[in-house]
This record gives structure tokens, sequence and C-alpha cells, in this order.
């Protein structure tokens, strides 16, 4: 099965790889952050029946993009643009390696103001429904007495 961390660590290793130089955040952003970096969030994990055995899974991945700032906290936006860019390519070919899995992503897309952009990644697969285990005792005999009435 997969779960939110997992997503959230595949993310991470390919941002990583793309760009060895910037910081990673997973959840939480201190307050005196590095630029450039890079904010991981799992906003949406969502589960729905599908079958007595099998969920589907909605899964909203929030990857924000900071860029360095100036002394009037303003960024190069031609920059940012080309990081938001190159991080929506990698994850154009619509899936994401998470464990011996592939899971599918929906939809990519990016927004932009002066300092960081945002790339969203929405994910839609079917995972295995949590087996549950039955603690009462199983019962071993039935006791039925009839009586016949006149």
């Amino acid at each position: 099965m997969v779960a939110p961390n997992d997503i959230i660590n595949a993310v991470n290793e390919l941002l990583v790889a793309k760009y060895p130089e910037s910081s990673m955040y997973i959840n939480l952003l201190p307050k005196d952050f590095f630029r450039p970096s890079f904010l991981i969030e799992l906003p949406v994990f969502k589960k729905t029946a599908a079958n007595f055995a099998t969920v589907n899974v909605i899964a909203i991945l929030t990857v924000t993009i900071y860029a360095p700032i100036d002394g009037h906290y303003n960024s190069d936006v031609d920059g940012i643009n080309e990081r938001m860019n190159n991080v929506l390519n990698i994850f154009s070919n619509g899936y994401l390696a998470v464990g011996d899995r592939c899971l599918a992503i929906t939809d990519v897309y990016g927004t932009t103001d002066f300092t960081e952009s945002i790339v969203e990644l929405e994910f839609d697969f079917f995972d295995d429904r949590v087996a549950v285990s039955v603690t009462d005792p199983i019962i071993e005999t039935v006791n039925i007495n009839t009586v016949l009435e006149e």
C-alpha cells in the first residue's frame, strides 16, 4: 500500500536529483528558511471505496518553489518561471514511481507570483483496502431449541 509519506519522499528524491544545491523542506517551513528552496506538502489524501478489497485514492501534492530575493523582497520572475517549468517537466510523463508502483499523475499545473511558484500534482490511483482483523471469538456450536405448538 502507498502511504502519504511515500509520495512525498518520491517527489523529494526527484527534486534533490535535479536541484542538489537547493534546500528541501517537507510540510513545515522554518522562520528563516534558505533560498533557493522547495517546500513539499500533501494537503489532500482521500480514500473512497472502490470495491470490497480496493480503495480509490486521490492525492494532491504541492511543491512551493522559493527563489532568492533581493533587499526589497523581490525575485527574478523569469528565473522563478524557468524553475517552475523545469519542475513541471519532471512530472510531465504522467506517472510517479513510488516503491514498486507507478502512480498516475492526472493533473499538473503551476502558478507564479513575485517571490515563489507553486506546482500542484494530482494523483489518482487504486490501492488495497486495509484488512480488518476480527477480534470477536468464532462461534463453534449453535444450539437451536424448537417448540411445536398445536
